[in-house]
């Protein structure tokens, strides 16, 4: 058997009539669950980087006075998208101030800052479990049905 006998024989089964060449769709879906886990990857490490940042940013906002003037000086200059990302930097923190001012007069502004930041690092460290743990599963089990699908309709 010759290199020429063996191309002629794969030339037969690759010759295109028009149809959908599902073996290229199923690479592309490869490619596209690749750049899935990179994105999912790149959200937890937001996650995990970015989550202390802000709450190490809002405790010195809770418990440093001159931080707290600084921040609303910063915040009163800035216009547009910049105040709105500022803004989210100590959205809880103020909450939590404003609220031991007002509604529970006599709580600890941190007691009430706890609890809110509770919740959200329950939600935060849920995603991260389910994108660490199961998450890759879950990716190639969806991958995995839709090659069976190209396949089945191909």
């Amino acid at each position: 058997m010759t290199v020429s006998d063996i191309v002629d024989g794969m030339s037969g089964y690759l010759e295109n009539s028009g149809t959908a060449d599902y073996i290229t769709l199923i690479e592309g879906l490869g490619i596209t669950g690749y750049i899935a886990g990179l994105i999912v990857g790149v959200l937890v490490a937001f996650i995990v980087v970015g989550l202390p940042l802000v709450i190490a940013v809002e405790v010195m906002y809770i418990n440093f006075p001159i931080f707290q003037s600084g921040y609303e000086n910063l915040y009163g200059r800035l216009k547009g998208k910049k105040q709105e990302i500022l803004g989210l930097m100590v959205r809880d923190a103020q909450y939590a101030v404003k609220e031991s001012h007002t509604n529970q007069y006599g709580t600890s502004v941190n007691w009430i800052y706890l609890k809110l930041k509770c919740k959200s690092i329950f939600i935060c460290v849920f995603l991260v479990a389910m994108v660490l743990g199961p998450g890759q599963f879950l990716i190639g089990f969806a991958l995995k049905l839709v090659q069976g699908i190209i396949t089945a309709i191909f």
